[in-house]
């Protein structure tokens, strides 16, 4: 149970409609869905659904975090090292991290830490293999979204993702609603 004062940060699943997934990711990125000049709709393009970063030292599943999201109209970006994803986050921040715990130099709860500290908004999903589980639920008590074990399921993947994207863009109309 939490003090008087602390700070508690829980997460939950909220299922959205396509439909509904759809408008927020367009209240995230600024977009009606048309282009005001011509006064047609404008087709999705690739990164329509947000920009992911993929923190992960093992390429190959980075490679085909990569391409999965690709695949769902999400714009993918990957670092290999802690220090890649800080300076990524910090010069163009991502809507979603997607951070591995067990990571060599800089670990993932570290980086964890560091990206809260330069933009608290940005939802992280913590990576991690099945032995990793008791950090992983630290991760949330730090601050973390939500995580997912290794091998990543894909549908697990997309149900998180599309959840954080959501409450990030529900975050972002809020602030400029104020």
């Amino acid at each position: 149970m939490a003090d008087l004062g602390e700070t508690v940060r829980a997460a939950c699943t909220i299922v959205l409609s396509a439909g509904e997934a759809e408008a927020i990711a367009d209240a995230l990125h600024g977009r009606d869905g048309r282009d005001d000049h011509a006064g047609i709709a404008v087709p999705d393009l690739p990164g329509a659904r947000g920009r992911v970063l993929i923190v992960d030292d093992e390429p190959v599943l980075a490679d085909i975090l990569s391409e999965h999201l690709a695949d769902r109209g999400y714009e993918p970006e990957t670092a290999v090292r802690g220090e890649d994803a800080l300076e990524i986050v910090a010069q163009r921040p991502p809507d979603v991290v997607l951070l591995d715990i067990t990571m060599p130099g800089i670990d993932g709860v570290t980086v964890l830490k560091r990206i809260l500290e330069i933009d608290l908004s940005v939802p992280v999903i913590m990576v991690t293999g099945n032995g990793d589980e008791a950090i992983a639920r630290e991760t949330l008590r730090l601050g973390a979204f939500d995580y997912i074990t290794k091998p990543v399921g894909f549908d697990r993947l997309d149900e998180v993702l599309s959840t954080a994207i959501a409450m990030r863009g529900q975050q972002l109309l809020a602030s400029h609603a104020r």
